[in-house]
């Protein structure tokens, strides 16, 4: 039998916290709550003194940001999962950061898959490279001004930890089944543990698109668009890649 998750929750909203609190009670049996708080730095003072497996964190709070939080606690300690009520754009940013997050408000289905997902991993805990962090703050930054370059850094999660990449320096996406194969400019290849569809929506605003269900391109790399016995496109590294017509007229 597996021991229970231990959690904290830090949220400076009350309804939040409470609301969150009933539903992981009601939905996630084998979760142990040790703490439930609305001050960031009283959250930070019971998980340096409980070393709980998991913390529920909301990214906006005065005082103390998640994000700073985050930081904190440091990357062997326990997972973070934020939890968050930031727009459509701001949650792409997130899903490029490669971290766990929920929206607000909380689904309870996608609250069990998360513990789910905690459940898989061995001991539970691994927050992830600590690099990701400003990783994250910068495209949350980057995605409120609304200001969207492809010199900009993400993390992208292999089986081996995290690979960081410019996204000018990716070439194309090709989706592997539940993982998604990033082709880059200098002839290397990265399998990521995500699906192409977790890239799809924030990729759209860099100017990589997908031209087909299980290929999505940087426009700034396409050589050649060919009509006869396509379409496709011509990359320029000399890949093809096809282009089906329910995406054609998105690009």
């Amino acid at each position: 039998m597996s021991k229970n998750i231990t959690v904290i929750l830090i949220d400076d909203e009350l309804d939040s916290l409470n609301a969150l609190e009933e539903q992981i009670k009601l939905y996630c049996p084998g979760v142990k709550i040790l703490g439930a708080y609305d001050e960031a730095r009283k959250g930070l003072e019971a998980i340096r003194a409980q070393n709980p497996d998991v913390v529920f964190l909301d990214i906006q709070m005065p005082g103390m940001t998640g994000l700073e939080l985050a930081k904190a606690i440091g990357p062997d300690n326990a997972r973070v999962i934020f939890v968050t009520a930031y727009s459509q754009y701001a949650l792409d940013a997130i899903k490029l950061s490669a971290l766990d997050y929920l929206l607000k408000p909380v689904d309870p289905d996608e609250l069990i898959a998360a513990v789910e997902k905690i459940r898989t991993k061995s001991a539970g805990k691994q927050s992830g490279d600590p690099n990701q962090l400003p990783i994250l703050d910068h495209l949350l930054h980057e995605a409120q001004s609304q200001s969207y370059s492809q010199d900009t850094i993400i993390g992208l999660p292999d089986e081996k930890g995290i690979n960081y990449v410019r996204i000018k320096d990716i070439i194309r996406l090709e989706a592997q089944r539940n993982y998604c194969m990033f082709y880059f400019l200098d002839g290397s290849s990265t399998l990521v543990s995500k699906n192409i569809g977790t890239f799809t929506d924030g990729f759209q605003k860099y100017e990589l698109v997908q031209v087909h269900r299980a290929h999505v391109v940087n426009l700034k790399h396409v050589k050649r668009y060919v009509r006869v016995n396509g379409p496709y496109l011509q990359m320029c590294d000399g890949s093809v890649v096809p282009v089906s017509k329910g995406f054609k007229d998105d690009w």
